[in-house]
């Protein structure tokens, strides 16, 4: 049974937009959610949870998740056709995984923020207010712009605290990171209450 949190408290019609690569990577990782069955269940019962505490604000087709695939890992897939069962076809957004040499180290990546941007100044004028469930600090320009016309934008994330990622990523390394939620912090100070900037722990017990 869910908790009792204080509810987020959109203008009006509101877009969703899910980076679930992002959210993997920082949110899932840090509450040990490994596997895509357990993962798609956690997406499952969030779009869930706004559906129905949100409904006159948030609408099933106004909610986009933007998934990565790999062709060489079969449970990417099944998560592509699980959450097209969830919401339809038109609403996720698929990106095929490219992979690249690093430093003689094989790495993939999808680069899905590029249709990220896409899509929010392609609907910016369809909606108020914006979800946007992401950790990334990259995307502070384009929600600049939406508050400088006069929408509002909320922001759900997690990321790993400056000292846990030193710690994991460089062992006994002392090394000061720049913080990606800079810029997005910022704005805060900028547009005060038509920018919500909140980890996901603290609006939703998922």
């Amino acid at each position: 049974m869910w908790r009792k949190i204080k509810k987020l408290r959109f203008w009006w019609k509101t877009l969703v937009i899910f980076d679930t690569s992002n959210i993997y990577t920082t949110y899932a990782k840090h509450k040990k959610i490994f596997k895509f069955k357990d993962y798609f269940n956690f997406v499952k019962n969030l779009i869930e949870r706004l559906l129905t505490e949100y409904s006159k604000r948030i609408k099933k087709e106004n909610i986009y998740i933007f998934v990565w695939i790999d062709e060489n890992l079969k449970k990417s897939k099944w998560f592509y056709q699980e959450v097209v069962k969830l919401l339809g076809e038109t609403n996720i957004i698929l990106k095929k995984v490219k992979y690249f040499n690093v430093k003689w180290q094989l790495k993939r990546k999808a680069d899905l923020d590029a249709d990220i941007w896409f899509y929010l100044g392609k609907f910016k004028d369809r909606f108020t207010s914006f979800l946007i469930f992401s950790s990334d600090g990259d995307f502070a320009w384009i929600y600049k712009e939406l508050l400088s016309e006069w929408k509002q934008v909320v922001v759900l994330h997690w990321y790993i605290s400056e000292k846990e990622y030193i710690k994991v990523k460089w062992k006994k390394k002392k090394k000061k990171l720049k913080s990606i939620w800079r810029e997005v912090l910022q704005l805060q100070n900028e547009f005060k209450t038509a920018l919500l900037v909140k980890p996901i722990d603290e609006v939703l017990d998922l």
